[in-house]
């Protein structure tokens, strides 16, 4: 992977990584098209004490960390199988929880189209489901936006 600073925001791929039974029912090139993702962010919660005396100063404590809900965003087609994953979940009260890698890509250079930079978000889950955009004064494109809820995240190079 190159060293290519910044990296582009524009430019990258979400991959579900679905067991092996799973696979024929949810995976395909177009599952993984999305035009926006947001919510990779971990924050550590801190509990404050206030200590005794004249110069006495709150002190944070570190207890846990929480991580937002991963949003992902994208044109509506007819074939949509994460869909389906969030609907199975809805009817059954059961989910398949699962791995979800995102890539950066390179977009230049001699490793453009080459991964700069990846995430693994796992054991995610959808919890939240949302089609919008219905305007009859504006000519747009129906948005679908999937929320997933995580454990944590980490990032590699």
């Amino acid at each position: 992977m190159a060293n290519i600073y910044p990296i582009p925001g524009f430019y990258f791929q979400v991959d579900f990584l679905f067991s092996k039974k799973n696979e024929g029912k949810f995976l395909g090139p177009i599952e993984s098209s999305f035009q926006e993702i947001s919510g990779l962010k971990g924050s550590l919660v801190i509990e404050e004490h206030a200590e005794l005396g004249p110069n006495a100063q709150p002190k944070g404590l570190m207890t846990t960390e929480s991580y937002e809900n991963l949003v992902l965003k994208r044109g509506l087609s007819k074939e949509n199988k994460l869909f389906k994953w969030f609907e199975d979940s809805l009817q059954y009260k059961q989910t398949t929880h699962v791995p979800v890698l995102i890539t950066a890509m390179n977009a230049e250079g001699t490793n453009k189209g080459q991964p700069a930079m990846r995430w693994i978000v796992y054991d995610a889950y959808p919890f939240s489901y949302e089609v919008g955009g219905f305007d009859a004064m504006q000519s747009q494109f129906l948005i679908e936006t999937l929320e997933l809820r995580y454990s944590y995240f980490v990032r590699f190079d």
